[in-house]
């Protein structure tokens, strides 16, 4: 297929076959939604000691173990907004119906931080971005202070 597109259009056609037929990521045990709209973000935490009837929303921040896979499904409600942590090279854009997937494995702890673009219209610079890493035992003591009660078997 790609063979047959003019040369500077090949290496952007080898790389989008690439992502199309690369085989999909073992599903991580934890999922979480990002859901964007004007001018905040929510996190629904999909864990596997929860049912799925259970809503684990929190306002933020974005908080994950160090070390541990995390799929973040990102959409929005409202308007197409970017999510982007420039120090962890995450951008991607959280856009009404549907669900753009980004696999992390942050490794180390920390705080992260990034912002929307211009791209989400005006106070978009209201829509700061905050990731939280901690090592497996603050984590699971979050999980357990943090998310609501019923999130937690």
């Amino acid at each position: 297929i790609c063979a047959q597109k003019p040369a500077p259009m090949r290496a952007g056609c080898e790389k989008a076959l690439e992502i199309l037929l690369r085989p999909m990521a073992e599903e991580p045990a934890r999922t979480v939604l990002v859901t964007g709209r004007q001018f905040g973000w929510s996190y629904r935490y999909r864990l596997p000691t929860a049912s799925s009837d259970v809503d684990c929303t929190i306002p933020g921040p974005l908080v994950l173990p160090a070390g541990e896979p995390t799929r973040l499904q990102l959409t929005s409600d409202d308007v197409i907004h970017e999510w982007s942590l420039p120090d962890l090279g995450i951008q991607s854009s959280a856009i009404p119906g549907l669900l753009d997937i980004v696999d992390i494995k942050p490794e180390k702890e920390g705080h992260f931080r990034g912002e929307a673009t211009a791209i989400s219209g005006k106070g978009f610079r209201e829509m700061p971005i905050e990731l939280r890493v901690l090592d497996a035992q603050a984590y699971a003591a979050w999980e357990r202070t943090d998310l609501p009660k019923q999130c937690i078997r």
